[in-house]
């Protein structure tokens, strides 16, 4: 597997957005995050997201095969949790709008970017990373706990897309 990682710049934007596009149309998506562009993600989160340097992309041959946002803080959303560690909000990355494309599932290529990820929460100084994943996601929630992450509680949250629905929440202590 030739991976190489990158953060998505302004000039990155069209491709990430028919990425998500792309991985959502391909995706059996009652059985994962349960996406519908345009509500989530929308155009102007990913926007966002790039403008505030936290668009990872995992690319293949100069393809974008993997994407997420991995955010430097963590949101009020998160306080509500039982973490392991009482951390500042700064002291957290937080992972947001992962995926792998379908074509490339099962290739190594989800645990080649949260390794990745983890990697890039030690370079800046993070205490933990943390995450959170609809209850009803089973094959990305058995992922993140096979890469060490532990499972630290579950929050009903709206969702523009569904409506109030069940997210499980993990951590992953870095020191």
């Amino acid at each position: 597997m030739n991976l190489t990682f990158s953060i998505a710049t302004m000039q990155d934007f069209p491709a990430v957005c028919a990425f998500y596009k792309e991985v959502i149309e391909k995706t059996d998506m009652e059985k994962a995050a349960r996406w519908v562009y345009g509500k989530h993600p929308t155009d102007r989160m990913i926007l966002n997201y790039i403008e505030d340097g936290c668009i990872v992309l995992a690319k293949q041959d100069d393809t974008i095969v993997s994407a997420m946002a991995q955010t430097k803080a963590q949101g009020a959303d998160y306080h509500p949790i039982p973490w392991s560690q009482a951390l500042c909000d700064d002291q957290v990355s937080v992972i947001h709008l992962f995926c792998v494309h379908p074509a490339v599932s099962g290739q190594g290529i989800g645990r080649a970017m949260i390794a990745h990820a983890v990697n890039r929460a030690k370079e800046m100084g993070k205490k933990a990373v943390r995450l959170d994943c609809l209850s009803s996601n089973t094959p990305a929630n058995a992922m993140y706990e096979h890469l060490g992450f532990a499972f630290r509680g579950t929050q009903v949250l709206f969702a523009d897309s569904l409506g109030d629905v069940l997210f499980r929440y993990y951590e992953l202590n870095l020191n």
